[in-house]
Parts: C-alpha cells; structure tokens; sequence
C-alpha cells in the first residue's frame, strides 16, 4: 500500500463526522428536545429512546467536533514535518487556509439572512425549537458587524459563552465580542480552537525537529497533564498519534485479530459514551483536575463526556483495518473532501432557506420530511460548489505561500504531500 493510502480514512472519517454535526444542527430545529439534550436545557423525561441510548450516536454533532480536532492533530503534524522551522510560515498559511474560506461562509450568511430575514424565527415556533432555532441569527447585517466578525471575531476571539473561546471573559467583555447565538454563522467558534490548535501543533512539530524525541515527548505529556480534557489537549494527542498511523508495522497490526477485537471494543465503548447516561461520574473524573486549573474554554461535564466519546471512537477506527477501507471508499472520502465547505455553510443554509421553506409548506410531519430533505440536498449542493471555488482555492494558495520558502532540511512526509486530508481541516 502507497504512503498516501494509509492516512487517507482520516478524509473518510472526517465526512462521516461532519453529517452527524448536520444530523445534529437538524434534529435540533425540527426535533429539539432530542438536538438540545443537555441536562440543563431539557427534562431526562425527553425523548429517552434516543437521548439516553446508543441511537443518539447517529447524530452526535458534540463528539464529531472533538474528532475534527484529533484529526487535525494528525494531519496537520504531516504537512508541517516538511517544513518544521517555518513557523512564520505556517501560521501565514493556516490563516489563509483557514480565514478565506472563514470569510467567504461568513459573506454567504449575511447574504442568505438578508434573503430570509426572519424564516428562521418563524419556522422555529412552528417546531418548538423557540430556545434554539427561533433566537439564534445576527441582530444587524451590516457591513461593519460583517467586517468584524470576518477580520476579529470567529477565527482570532472565538465568541462569548462557555467552551467557545480561548480567551478570558473580560478581554471578551472589553472587546464587545458576541456570543454564538448571535453570530453569522455560530459553528465556526471551532475554527478559533482550530486555528490555535494548529499553532500547537506546529510548535511541537518546531520543538521535535529542534531538540529531539526525548524532550519533545517530554514537553507532549506535560501539556496532557496541564491541559486535562481541555479541547486542546485534542491536537496534542492526534499530533502524537500522526507517526504511529504512518508505520507499516502498525498497518499490520490494525489487520490482526486481537488489535481488531479492542478497536471494536473501543468503538462500542464510544458509542454506550454517546447515550448521555450514567457516565457523568467518569466525566466528572476526568475533567477535576483541567476545572481546578480553570483554563479559558474548560469543558463541563456534558461536553467533556463527548471529549471521551471521541477519543473512544477515533481509537477503534485507528485500530481497525476493514474500519479504515470502508472510510476510504469514494463515498466517505467525497464526503471528506467537502466535509470543510458543508461545515462552514449548512448552518446559515438551514437558519435562512431551510426555515423558509418549512414555513412554505406548513408545520405537518410530510413537510417536515420535505423540507429536510430539501434543506441537505441543497447544503449538498451549495457545499460542493463551495468546496470548488473556495476551499479548493485556499488550499491551492496555502501551498503556494509553502513553496515560497527554501525546500526544507528534513521531509518526515516525502511521499505524502499529495494527501487530501491534510488540507481539509
């Protein structure tokens, strides 16, 4: 098997992680007391058939989020080895990486918002999803909130509220940063965790080059024991991961019985996580320490079991060679390559011409069955088009800013450049 074809199920996986954010973000506007199953914000009386069962896995946005960052963690690890001193370097390319495609969704938000101003209140009560559907959405369309939330906010500040930004609440406050509920396009405070995950990871990349293995490894599992479950303890994992997923040795190993049967373990472990019941004592476990530390962005308990969830579910496909194949297959990895493009835009799609055609149709079940299958298709068909002339320009762009330096000293990841997955996140 090529180099290129060992890594290539993260692609895979990370399409299939993005339909469950979909899945979610929809489950919560036409079926809310599933989509907002948090403790705090439901009853457990609510839908237990689903939030409190494995069923719930199918579209389990919260954990998908977490596997987007173990993801990253790894590519980003094999584009950056090529390159390990560039770090002025690399954080021009994630910026450009990250921030057109960032500010192209953004554009596209305000401009559907202006469309349908107002669909996605009243489609909103017509679900009952009064807490949720019918109150998020920008207050003003203005091209000066646009300018801000594309040049500041999103990317550099995150937003205000719980585990969506880095920074402390009152530089927040001080900055007028928004909350999500208010924002343009409210799943893009993960690209801020992104941003600066990436950052991590081309430090640690930086560091190993530099000092070598033993002291990069020791400065690895420090940061583990400082960070907890801490978001970004995610990337420091996924970037310790990155050179065990290219070893054939290891390939070998996913292909044997006993690797499998813990994979399969690990996964069905991952999936029990995901019932959202009788697991908050292992939450709260695991998150003492990284709450005691009081980092900005800690996880609660709800959010940290998803964390766990995560871990759980990128470990068994890691250790799992039919998992991985069945991830490579055109369909998933069609899903991977425009997996970045249905992220930044579904949201904005079902707030605005989603809700607008439910109201259309009216409140009954067929309608609701109708307008989500209208509402994915066209997010479908939006995110492919956006995947090629967005996306795809920002990647092209980044490599170019790449090659703009001297060719590096060491390639850990020669035959691997080509690889999709590592321009996806």
């Amino acid at each position: 098997m090529k180099e290129a074809q060992r890594v290539d199920f993260l692609d895979g996986l990370r399409g299939i992680a993005a339909l469950q954010v979909v899945g979610l973000h929809y489950c919560t506007a036409f079926l809310p007391a599933i989509g907002l199953l948090h403790s705090i914000q439901t009853s457990d009386k609510s839908d237990p058939w689903v939030i409190h069962a494995p069923a719930f896995f199918v579209i389990d946005g919260y954990a998908s989020v977490y596997v987007f960052f173990l993801i990253s963690g790894a590519a980003l690890t094999y584009s950056y080895s090529s390159q390990p001193y560039a770090i002025g370097v690399g954080l021009g390319r994630r910026l450009v990486r990250l921030g057109l495609p960032m500010a192209a969704s953004i554009l596209l938000a305000a401009f559907l918002f202006w469309l349908f101003a107002g669909a996605h209140v009243v489609a909103g009560e017509m679900t009952g999803s009064v807490s949720w559907l019918a109150i998020i959405g920008p207050h003003n369309i203005g091209l000066w909130s646009v300018l801000k939330e594309v040049t500041f906010y999103s990317l550099l500040t995150g937003y205000t509220g719980p585990q969506t930004t880095l920074w402390p609440a009152y530089l927040l406050t001080a900055w007028h940063v928004p909350s999500t509920a208010t924002s343009f396009n409210a799943p893009l405070w993960t690209l801020h965790f992104e941003f600066y995950g990436s950052l991590l990871v081309l430090i640690l990349v930086a560091i190993r080059s530099l000092a070598g293995r033993v002291f990069h490894l020791a400065v690895c599992f420090l940061l583990l024991a400082f960070l907890g479950t801490h978001p970004l303890s995610l990337f420091v994992i996924g970037h310790l991961i990155a050179p065990l997923l290219m070893s054939p040795r290891w390939h070998a190993l996913t292909r044997r019985g006993p690797v499998q049967i813990a994979g399969i373990a690990a996964f069905i472990c991952g999936v029990a996580v995901s019932s959202h019941s009788g697991w908050h004592w292992l939450a709260n476990l695991s998150s003492a320490y990284t709450t005691h530390v009081g980092l900005p962005g800690v996880l609660d308990l709800f959010h940290t079991q998803s964390l766990l969830e995560a871990m759980l579910l990128f470990s068994g496909v890691i250790m799992v060679a039919p998992a991985q194949r069945a991830l490579n297959s055109q369909l998933a990895r069609w899903f991977g390559r425009i997996s970045f493009s249905l992220y930044l835009t579904h949201f904005s799609i079902l707030l605005t011409f989603t809700s607008a055609v439910l109201v259309d149709l009216g409140g009954t079940l067929i309608a609701k069955v109708l307008t989500v299958i209208l509402g994915v298709g066209f997010s479908l068909i939006v995110a492919a088009l956006f995947e090629k002339g967005v996306d795809r320009p920002a990647i092209y762009l980044s490599r170019r800013i790449g090659r703009l330096t001297v060719k590096p000293a060491t390639q850990m990841t020669r035959n691997i450049a080509p690889i999709s997955v590592m321009d996806r996140g």
